[in-house]
């Protein structure tokens, strides 16, 4: 669909924007996506009213009461607190696959006219819909057409757009070009002042507020053969005094990194800023050897658990993926770190195009050898991705036999390799292992799902 300003909408300043965050996915913190929108919005167009609605978390709260009143009493104990995680991660997962068929079946879910009451309540002239996760797809639809058929703008954006989206609204790529068609402005100002107090207490499902924040745009390393997460967006830190502001003006005392990676350096300087703040924090990052040395400056400042991408223990596999990592160093980062007390959870990927039956089990021994260093192992199975560069380089990965299709939960990719494990064969050595793999994880299993609690114990 062409991008054409909404006109005529009223003057920005009597213009009421909602931006929505549309179930489903777990509601244990707020979303960092509309938060940022409605930043920006207001830095550039001050006048503007705008509304920030997690409808996920009104959803979930209406849905679940006797889970988020079982809360009170498991927050200060990890095993009941666990427990009740376990228990809202099972129910909710009937809870959105029953919804879904019914939307599917052209019916409306549960809780629709509770949240879009919410919605009309501010008779807003323009919705934005943010779509992170394909799970949000069906919902957003339904929104859609309701909110469409009531003569109410709907405009949508994020990662987890789809072509069934494309055909029923505009899609906006980013926050300027959604400001240029709200006003026709195309001279903006970047900010980084997130305010957080759209977002009540009460609605998540967390032992304390934990808030997503971002250090930076793009990707520093931007050479991961199977990613797309960076989308080419040049790398560009965020300002620290941006950061720290939107810290104190939020009374931020836990909060998690957004970004996929952040360089030894970086996070360094982010740790120095937030020592002073009491904030416990968690972020992402390559197991790189620069970072050795500096674990323990880090834990002053704040850093609690850390996500490491280490993908692989075969050293073939990871050159092939462009990690930039070795096996030898990252053993001595994961060490490092956990005698400084951080907690490392660690990502693995299973079925890069070139994977053999000995390089699977060369990453499980890396696993048994380095198990003593490890609280989670979140282990997956290589997906191919449109754009990244396997997909652009299938020959030089050995992947044949492309094929796509569009579903109403977003596009599928299937594929063939020339050598290696097929994805039989992938599937059941990962099945007889995948025990073994549990069993790696000190915290309680929940917390390989929702790795942000792992702040709290």
């Amino acid at each position: 669909m062409s991008i054409k300003p909404l006109y005529p909408l009223p003057h920005p300043s009597s213009m009421k924007i909602t931006l929505l965050y549309p179930p489903f996915c777990p509601p244990t913190v707020p979303p960092h996506s509309i938060t940022y929108l409605a930043s920006y919005l207001k830095t550039n167009s001050p006048e503007m009213q705008i509304k920030c609605l997690d409808l996920n978390a009104k959803f979930h709260r209406l849905r679940f009461p006797e889970l988020y009143q079982r809360l009170v009493k498991a927050r200060e104990n990890i095993t009941p607190y666990s427990e009740m995680l376990e228990k809202y991660s099972s129910g909710a997962k009937k809870v959105h696959r029953e919804n879904n068929f019914r939307m599917y079946g052209g019916e409306k879910p549960e809780l629709f006219r509770e949240l879009l009451e919410l919605i009309l309540e501010d008779k807003p002239d323009v919705v934005g819909l943010s779509l992170v996760y394909n799970s949000q797809i069906f919902f957003s639809l339904a929104l859609i057409e309701e909110l469409s058929s009531r003569g109410i703008k709907c405009v949508a954006g994020g990662p987890a757009v789809s072509k069934f989206v494309e055909e029923k609204v505009t899609v906006m790529k980013d926050e300027a070009e959604l400001l240029k068609f709200l006003t026709g402005n195309e001279k903006a100002e970047k900010t980084y002042a997130l305010d957080f107090s759209h977002y009540p207490v009460e609605d998540y499902l967390s032992k304390e507020m934990i808030y997503p924040i971002r250090s930076s745009y793009g990707c520093c390393h931007k050479a991961c053969a199977f990613c797309t997460h960076h989308d080419n967006v040049p790398y560009k830190e965020i300002d620290l005094d941006d950061i720290k502001d939107t810290i104190l003006k939020n009374r931020i005392k836990n909060l998690f990194f957004i970004d996929d990676t952040i360089p030894a350096n970086r996070l360094s300087e982010l740790a120095a800023m937030l020592k002073p703040l009491g904030v416990n924090w968690w972020c992402q990052t390559r197991p790189t050897s620069d970072l050795l040395g500096n674990f323990g400056e880090l834990r002053k400042g704040g850093l609690t658990s850390i996500s490491f991408g280490i993908e692989s223990g075969n050293q073939r596999i990871l050159d092939s993926m462009g990690k930039g990592t070795n096996v030898g160093e990252i053993k001595k980062v994961l060490a490092e770190s956990h005698q400084a007390g951080i907690k490392n959870i660690i990502f693995i990927m299973f079925g890069f195009p070139g994977e053999t039956e000995e390089t699977f089990y060369d990453t499980m021994n890396f696993l048994r050898d380095n198990r003593e260093n490890i609280v989670i192992v979140s282990a997956s199975i290589f997906g191919l991705q449109k754009g990244s560069r396997v997909y652009q380089n299938a020959d030089k990965f050995g992947v044949f036999d492309i094929k796509e299709n569009d579903t109403p939960l977003g596009e599928t990719i299937t594929y063939s390799v020339k050598q290696g494990l097929s994805e039989i064969e992938l599937k059941k050595l990962k099945e007889s292992v995948a025990r073994e793999l549990r069993e790696m994880n000190k915290l309680p299993k929940i917390f390989a799902l929702l790795k942000e609690q792992s702040l709290f114990f």
